[in-house]
């Protein structure tokens, strides 16, 4: 985890590692060793037995892609059901807690306006299920509906307005065969997955007033791991999200990969809409173009009409790492570019003004790193025009990030 806290016109930065349980193993025998992960399969020197009950004894509990707040506690989180609270302020692990026995959880739920937190569970069965669950304020897991599906597919993040919560299934599917096998074959849990390029995208809608899941497939197959945005327009419902024609995007990032050849631009992102007609369940995919990662918006008109995205970009000619920062007129189909050559970008964080009178009234809060300096810095960005406002230089250099937050919490002593 890394923390920056920005105070009388001073920036001050701390990082600790997440006390996950591979963490505390690590440290006390001095090698990395486990379950299997994502991308990285279980340690192969175990032997063949403990190998293959490995996936039914642990599951990983390195929630090391997002942060969160639930009530007036932070959680660290991943695509598995296990949270870890954090410190806010201190970054202290402070405990962990099993969502789910058996499956996994999304590691970007949704946020109602009245602060509660959503999510789906779900299940590893040969009859798979999915269950829609919110959070209490104590952190105790509220179930609201669940639905069967053929197969589990993996899902990182949903659609969300006031009434509706939205799960889209891709055609990215867990094979139970290749999970139990795992153990034996030594293999990480995205091997466990397969795309089926014959299949459709299907949207799951639960209505959160009269308690019933509709589900509509569509015409199209894409991948996808993040949501924009998503809004109603009487039965008409529009779902913004980071779309790719297929799966490619994931074996792009494996590490061998990206020093080689990069991300091909064929595997890049765009911004896509889902329209869907309510009452006639009629799908509409709309295809702009844009190439944009790890999106931000302006939070209050999360599940409403909005205009502006933010996010990383790829130049044209671009194979490595994201080399900009995009801002998106959803309305206009415009869009504005900041990027200086020596820096490699990570996501935007949208920080609104308190009394700000228009949807881009903010900044944005970059992290990136500086190639010609090797080391990495926060950039403040003015989110109407995009121009720099401030820049810290941290004194040591940051992985490229994933997901970050702002919150405001109390001051420093």
């Amino acid at each position: 985890m890394h923390g920056f806290t920005i105070q009388n016109g001073e920036l001050y930065y701390h990082s600790k590692y997440i006390r996950s349980q591979e963490y505390v193993s690590a440290k006390s025998t001095g090698t990395l060793s486990g379950v299997a992960t994502w991308g990285t399969a279980s340690d192969p020197c175990r032997s063949i037995f403990r190998r293959f009950f490995a996936i039914f004894t642990s599951f990983p509990s390195n929630t090391s892609v997002n942060i969160i707040k639930i009530g007036e506690r932070y959680f660290t989180t991943s695509d598995i059901a296990i949270i870890n609270e954090a410190d806010i302020d201190s970054l202290d692990t402070l405990s962990t807690k099993r969502i789910a026995k058996r499956g996994v959880m999304a590691a970007h739920p949704s946020f109602q306006r009245d602060g509660s937190v959503w999510n789906m569970i779900s299940s590893f069965s040969p009859r798979p299920t999915n269950k829609v669950i919110s959070f209490s304020n104590e952190v105790e897991a509220i179930q609201h509906a669940s639905f069967a599906i053929k197969k589990t597919y993996y899902a990182h993040s949903f659609g969300n307005t006031e009434k509706y919560f939205i799960s889209i299934e891709q055609p990215m599917y867990l094979s139970f065969k290749r999970l139990m096998l795992s153990g034996i074959k030594n293999l990480s849990y995205y091997e466990c997955y397969a795309w089926d390029e014959n299949a459709v995208n299907v949207l799951h809608i639960f209505d959160r007033n009269s308690k019933q899941i509709m589900s509509i497939p569509t015409k199209e197959t894409f991948f996808f791991f993040h949501v924009i945005n998503t809004f109603e327009q009487d039965d008409m419902l529009h779902i913004d999200f980071c779309g790719y024609k297929n799966n490619s995007i994931v074996d792009d990032l494996y590490f061998d990969v990206m020093q080689t050849t990069g991300t091909p631009e064929k595997d890049m992102s765009h911004i896509m809409r889902l329209t869907a007609n309510l009452k006639t369940k009629e799908v509409l995919l709309t295809d702009t173009g844009v190439n944009l990662e790890l999106p931000a918006i302006n939070h209050t008109f999360g599940g409403s009409s909005y205009q502006f995205a933010y996010g990383t970009h790829f130049s044209i000619g671009s194979a490595g790492l994201a080399d900009s920062i995009i801002k998106y007129d959803v309305a206009h189909n415009t869009q504005i570019i900041w990027k200086e050559g020596s820096l490699i970008p990570g996501e935007p964080v949208f920080v609104k003004t308190p009394d700000g009178a228009v949807e881009d009234d903010g900044v944005l809060m970059v992290v990136c790193y500086d190639k010609e300096k090797l080391t990495s810095c926060v950039v403040i960005l003015n989110a109407m025009t995009m121009q720099g406002i401030a820049r810290a230089y941290t004194p040591l250099h940051i992985p490229a990030s994933l997901h970050g937050a702002f919150y405001k919490t109390k001051a420093l002593v």
